[in-house]
């Protein structure tokens, strides 16, 4: 009877470690989705106006985070149709173009990832010649205030380390208690009267459960900050739903949130039984 619980408790303790090492393995490259060509060429020069803007990046895109505009001399942004991200593609993406007058103009483009949820920003200079091929008389490309440099700001490395900190944290809580508080409580129970073997066994249990509420909640409020951080920086609140249900990203962090509940939930339905419950485990 002994051996049967034991073997029950090793699995249990097991599949619990393998949920773990699938809330580690959950993405968190920290990379961008960059540009890697054009057509027409970053700082081309044009004696013909193009149809189209057409990008190809380093990533896959989230289509509904992901956009190009152009912006003219003076900083105005210019209508044309909606930018499109390939289907068959989706490190491709296009914009239409209507006609163009002579001018300097800056291309502009903002990308989520859907290989890490990470949004990068970035333009180049296109300049469309005089019909006898003299460049404009006058304006500059203007300067994109939101292009981003290479480091994360220090509220988004928190956000990208909590959970996977947190997550390594609960994968060696498990760990401890599978292999080590667990042999300790069997030889404890097997040379101890059964009084003080079963104080032993509640004390390892609380403290290992004490440890593990912890670490899921660093992986749950990791989790949601991540999202919310995201959420404000594409400077719309009203995007956290199809941030959440409509990008990779935000689906692995839903499926991680879920079952990171779920083993909260079981904790604090075990903390509640009565501790004559939990000696006798």
């Amino acid at each position: 009877m002994r051996k049967s619980l034991r073997i029950r408790a090793r699995v249990k303790w097991s599949l619990l470690i393998v949920l773990g090492c699938l809330l580690i393995a959950i993405p968190t490259v920290q990379a961008h989705a960059l540009l890697v060509r054009s057509l027409p060429e970053a700082g081309a020069e044009l004696t013909a106006a193009p149809a189209t803007i057409e990008l190809w990046f380093s990533e896959p895109l989230e289509p509904q985070f992901s956009n190009i505009h152009r912006v003219d001399a003076q900083g105005n942004e210019l209508v044309h149709g909606a930018s499109l991200v390939d289907p068959a593609d989706p490190m491709h993406m296009s914009l239409p173009l209507t006609a163009l007058s002579p001018g300097i103009y800056t291309v502009v483009w903002r990308t989520l990832s859907g290989a890490d949820g990470h949004e990068w920003v970035g333009s180049f200079p296109l300049t469309l010649l005089n019909p006898d091929g003299t460049r404009p008389a006058r304006g500059i490309a203007p300067v994109v205030a939101a292009q981003r440099g290479q480091l994360p700001t220090p509220i988004e490395v928190v956000t990208r380390w909590l959970p996977l900190m947190g997550a390594i944290f609960l994968l060696g809580v498990l760990i401890f208690r599978t292999f080590v508080a667990h042999p300790l409580t069997v030889e404890q129970i097997d040379g101890a009267s059964t009084t003080s073997a079963a104080h032993f066994t509640a004390v390892v249990q609380r403290s290992v459960d004490s440890a593990l509420f912890v670490g899921l909640i660093a992986v749950l409020a990791g989790g949601w900050l991540q999202m919310l951080v995201q959420t404000l920086s594409l400077g719309n609140l009203s995007a956290l739903p199809d941030l959440l249900l409509r990008t990779r990203t935000g689906n692995l962090i839903l499926y991680r949130q879920f079952f990171t509940g779920l083993l909260l939930l079981s904790l604090i339905a075990r903390a509640v039984r009565t501790p004559a419950g939990l000696a006798r485990r």
